[in-house]
């Protein structure tokens, strides 16, 4: 998802081509979401060294404020847009990009999870489903 001041008046969905060319705030380099998008950017033929970054921040709430404040905008996993929607920032997807990830959870076979640990593993597996 790409976050945006609406001043800049994008729409509901948006081209990596055009997200390419716009000032970009990144999340730190560990980011997944970041990850992928580099990957998809690569994909689609646009060259990363082209992409004008204009800031860096380790924290969400940093990005927002910069995105809020017309600094630039912002690629973000869904739920960090929904959490994060206000009056004054559009939420758009941007197409030739899917956020889709894997994650993994990995117990020994041989150890017993704790009550606490199966909760946990269970409320993964339903919340993934979702």
């Amino acid at each position: 998802m790409l976050l945006s001041n609406k001043s800049l008046g994008l729409g509901e969905k948006v081209s990596i081509t055009d997200v390419a060319t716009l000032p970009l705030i990144w999340r730190e380099s560990g980011s997944a979401t970041r990850k992928a998008f580099e990957e998809a950017v690569a994909e689609n033929g646009i060259d990363r060294a082209s992409i004008r970054v204009v800031g860096l921040f380790d924290d969400l709430v940093s990005i927002f404020r910069g995105v809020e404040s017309g600094l630039g905008v912002s690629v973000v996993s869904r739920r960090v847009a929904e959490a994060f929607a206000s009056e004054n920032i559009m939420i758009s997807d941007i197409s030739e990009f899917s956020e889709n990830r894997d994650f993994y959870m990995i117990n020994l076979k041989n150890v017993s999870l704790s009550p606490l640990a199966e909760t946990f593993r269970n409320f993964v597996k339903v919340w993934v489903k979702n």
